[in-house]
């Protein structure tokens, strides 16, 4: 999450917070969260052009924050997830 504020930064992991909380992450499956969405001129500050924060969550820990662009596929088959969650009104 080095590329990110640290606004950006809390709200990914307020957003991580809300959906666990929610019971929405299980050790038995794969997640692709959603959590947070940057301004285009945001995401080319930062050396991507990817304006979504991806969390990826793996038998129930974070396993990696990535950005993808709103033109990657945001499927499970394209993640390798069980099941994808968009919590950032984005894609």
């Amino acid at each position: 999450m080095s590329r990110l504020t640290e606004s950006e930064r809390a709200e990914v992991k307020a957003t991580v917070a809300a959906v666990r909380e929610a019971g929405l992450i299980t050790p038995a499956e794969d997640l692709a969260i959603y959590a947070a969405r940057l301004s285009g001129e945001r995401a080319a500050e930062c050396g991507s052009n990817g304006q979504n924060v991806v969390v990826m969550v793996r038998r129930g820990k974070v396993a990696t924050v990535m950005l993808r662009r709103d033109n990657q596929p945001a499927t499970r088959t394209a993640l390798m997830v069980d099941r994808v969650l968009k919590m950032n009104g984005g894609v």
